[in-house]
C-alpha cells in the first residue's frame, strides 16, 4: 500500500477511535499522517500524534522532528503555497534549497517546544525567522538556506514577552534582539550572512570577555545594548576593538572597573549609561566617567541614568577636566543629557544660553503649563530637542522661532495621553521654526491624526534655504499603516521603530 502524500488531504480523529489506534494504523500502513487541527488544538495533541505532519491551515504546516527526505521534497515541489513553517532544529539544516518559494515564516524549535511562535512579517521579500528554545549553534545554518533573512527573533526558554530592537527605515542592516539566551549565542552573529548594525542583549548573566569577542568579527556593528549591568569581574575590552561601535548603552549597574576596560575605544560617540528606572544601581563614579570620557576622543554625547548627586559629580568633573581636542582639532564640547529635573524652569534654562556649542537637549518628566522654552531660541547650536512627558500648548508656543531646530520629539511611549499638547500648537511651532524637519510623535492615536490633518492644511511655505517644506512625521508602527496613506504635500509619515 502506498505512504499518503506529504500534503495529501489531511484527516482528524474520527469519533471514539483512540490516538493509539490511529497511530498503530499509520505505522502498520507506512504512512505518516497529516493532521488539520486549529492553532487552539496544537498544544492539545495526544503524544502518540506528535510524529504526524500538522497543518493549522492551508498556508501553515508544522513538520515533526525527523521528517523523511521524501516529505522535504514534496514540500519544496507542492504546488500548493505553504507561507508559515515549522521544522525541529535538527532538521534545519536538511532544509537547505528546500525551503518553499512562497514561505514568509519561518519558526525553528528545540526538543521542548510544544507550540510554536511565529514571528512578525515585513511587507518585504525576505524571510522572517524565529528561533525558539534552540542551542546556539542553530543560528550558523540560516545563512545556508538560500533565502534572504531579513528578520530574526531568538527566544530563550524563559521569554514571554519579545522585546524588539529599535530600528529605523534608513538602516540597510540587521537590527537583533538577544532576550534570555545563552551567552554563546553571541558567536554566531558574524554567521549570519547579514551585515548587524544594531545589537541589544537583556538578560545575559553569563556575559564575559570572551563571548564579546566574536563582536569583533560584526565590522558593521554601530549599536549595542547591554542590559541588566555589567559585573565588575568582565571586561568590555572588546568593544574597543568594533572599529563601527558609535553608540553604546550600558544599562543597570555599571562598575568602575567596567568603564575602565572601555578606554580609548576609538569610534564611541554616544554613551548611555544606568537605569532610568533604578538610577540608585548605576555602580560608576564621577571620577570613571571622566576618565572615559579623556581617552574617548570621539565622544561627544553622554546621557545619564543616576542619581542627582552623582549626575552634579559628573558635571562638575567634566567642567574641571581637560578634555583636549577631537581627533579633527577642535575643542571638545560635552552634550550632557540628564534625568527628570521637576523645578525646571525658564530661570534654570537661562544658563544653557551660554553653552554655544549644545547641539541636543532631552527634558524627561514633562514640563509644567508655568514653565517656558525660551531660553532655548537663544542657544544657536540647538538643533535636537525632547519633550518626554505632558508638554502643554504654552510651552511649545514658548518655543516658538527656535532656529537651529530640526529634530524635535514630543511626548512619553509609556504615556501616551499625558501628552497634553494640541496639533494646533504643535502647527504653530512648526510652521515658526523654519528649520524643522523631522517630527517624532508619542500621543494618542486621535491626536496623531489631528497633527497630520492640521499639517497637511498648513501653509508651510519654504524652509530658511528657500526649498519647499517637507515634514517627516515619523509614528509608530500600530500607526504607520493607518496613516502612510494619508500622507500628502508637505507631510511625509515615516514608521518609527523605537
Amino acid at each position: 500500500m502506498r505512504a499518503r502524500p506529504l500534503l495529501a488531504p489531511p484527516v482528524a480523529t474520527p469519533m471514539g477511535v483512540t490516538a493509539d489506534t490511529i497511530s498503530q494504523l499509520a505505522t502498520e500502513l507506512g504512512s505518516r499522517l497529516t493532521l488539520l487541527v486549529t492553532d487552539a488544538q496544537i498544544t492539545t495533541i495526544p503524544s502518540q500524534l506528535r510524529g504526524a505532519i500538522i497543518r493549522v491551515d492551508p498556508n501553515t504546516t508544522i513538520l515533526p522532528a525527523g521528517v523523511g527526505d521524501s516529505e522535504l521534497t514534496e514540500l519544496r515541489s507542492s504546488r500548493e503555497t505553504v507561507k508559515r513553517l515549522s521544522v525541529s532544529a535538527a532538521d534545519l539544516p536538511r532544509l537547505r534549497g528546500q525551503l518553499p518559494e512562497g514561505l514568509q515564516r519561518l519558526n525553528v524549535r528545540g526538543p521542548e517546544v510544544t507550540e510554536p511562535r511565529w514571528p512578525e512579517r515585513d511587507e518585504d521579500d525576505g524571510l522572517s525567522v524565529l528561533l525558539q528554545g534552540v542551542t546556539a549553534d542553530t543560528i550558523s545554518h540560516l545563512a545556508d538556506l538560500g533565502r534572504t533573512v531579513n528578520r530574526l527573533e531568538i527566544y530563550g526558554p524563559e521569554v514571554t514577552e519579545p522585546r524588539w530592537p529599535e530600528w529605523y527605515p534608513w538602516d540597510d542592516g540587521l537590527s537583533v534582539s538577544l532576550q534570555g539566551v545563552a551567552a554563546d549565542t553571541i558567536s554566531h552573529l558574524a554567521d549570519l550572512g547579514r551585515m548587524v548594525r544594531r545589537l541589544e542583549i537583556y538578560d545575559c548573566p553569563a556575559l564575559t570577555a570572551g563571548s564579546l569577542e566574536p563582536l569583533t568579527r560584526c565590522r558593521d556593528l554601530g549599536r549595542l545594548t547591554l542590559s541588566g549591568g555589567v559585573p565588575d569581574t568582565v571586561s568590555l575590552e572588546p568593544l574597543t576593538r568594533c572599529p563601527g561601535l558609535w553608540r553604546l548603552t550600558l544599562s543597570g549597574g555599571v562598575p568602575d572597573a567596567v568603564l575602565d576596560s572601555l578606554s580609548g575605544c576609538p569610534g564611541l560617540y554616544y554613551l548611555t549609561l544606568g537605569d532610568r528606572q533604578r538610577p540608585a544601581e548605576t555602580a560608576f563614579t564621577a571620577a570613571a566617567v571622566t576618565r572615559l570620557v579623556e581617552s574617548c576622543r570621539e565622544l561627544w554625547w553622554l546621557s545619564l541614568h543616576c542619581t542627582a548627586d552623582t549626575g552634579r559629580a559628573v558635571l562638575t568633573a567634566l567642567k574641571e577636566a581637560d578634555l583636549g581636542r577631537h581627533s579633527n582639532g577642535r575643542p571638545r564640547t560635552i552634550g550632557l543629557i540628564v534625568p527628570d529635573c521637576p523645578d525646571l524652569t525658564a530661570g534654570s534654562l537661562e544658563p544653557l544660553t551660554r553653552c554655544p556649542k549644545l547641539r541636543g537637549l532631552t527634558l524627561s518628566g514633562g514640563v509644567p503649563d508655568t514653565g517656558s522654552l525660551e531660553p532655548l531660541t537663544r542657544c544657536p547650536g540647538l538643533e535636537r530637542l525632547t519633550l518626554s512627558g505632558g508638554v502643554p500648548d504654552s510651552v511649545l508656543d514658548s518655543l516658538s522661532g527656535c532656529p537651529g531646530l530640526y529634530y524635535l520629539t514630543l511626548g512619553d511611549r509609556q504615556r501616551p495621553a499625558e501628552t497634553a499638547f494640541t496639533a494646533a500648537a504643535v502647527t504653530r511651532l512648526v510652521k515658526s521654526c523654519r528649520k524643522l524637519c523631522h517630527l517624532f510623535l508619542h500621543c494618542t492615536a486621535d491626536t496623531t491624526r489631528a497633527v497630520l490633518t492640521a499639517l497637511e492644511k498648513a501653509n508651510l511655505v519654504r524652509d530658511s534655504d528657500g526649498d519647499h517644506r517637507t515634514i517627516w512625521l515619523h509614528v509608530l508602527g500600530e500607526l504607520y499603516d493607518q496613516l502612510k496613506s494619508q500622507e500628502g504635500d508637505g507631510v511625509t509619515v515615516w514608521e518609527w521603530r523605537c
